[in-house]
């Protein structure tokens, strides 16, 4: 099972740029509000539950919604 910050890491990834580091990742974590996180979170929950994410390197998470 994996976690809404996984999710946004694999979307963040894929969207903005593949060589970012981590630390850059992080401080846009740090900056995003509650409402985006909880949005991360239903999405996470949705392919999961749909069967959609088994494994970190599937497409379908990677392609979803930048909040």
């Amino acid at each position: 099972m994996y976690g809404h910050r996984n999710l946004c890491a694999l979307c963040w990834l894929k969207q903005v740029n593949t060589s970012r580091t981590t630390e850059e990742f992080c401080s846009y974590w740090d900056g995003l509000v509650t409402e985006q996180r909880e949005q991360y979170r239903a999405e996470a929950e949705r392919l999961q539950q749909e069967g959609t994410w088994t494994k970190p390197s599937d497409t379908t998470a990677s392609s979803g919604t930048l909040f």
